[in-house]
């Protein structure tokens, strides 16, 4: 999960993604991290937001 958020990124900055997915930048560093696991309601909005499924992001490697 680490590896895809962390490319899905790319160049944006942790502080950029988390206030366009309207959640804390400790919370995306916490799950890009592998330390916290994201509610299903922040999973989707991650998933919406790189325009890819839940299944993409956080299952397959």
């Amino acid at each position: 999960m680490r590896e895809n958020l962390i490319k899905l990124r790319g160049k944006r900055t942790v502080t950029e993604v988390a206030k366009d997915i309207g959640i804390t930048r400790q919370m995306l560093s916490a799950i890009e991290s592998n330390i916290r696991t994201p509610s299903l309601e922040v999973a989707k909005k991650i998933a919406n937001y790189y325009s890819s499924t839940i299944d993409e992001i956080f299952f397959e490697s």
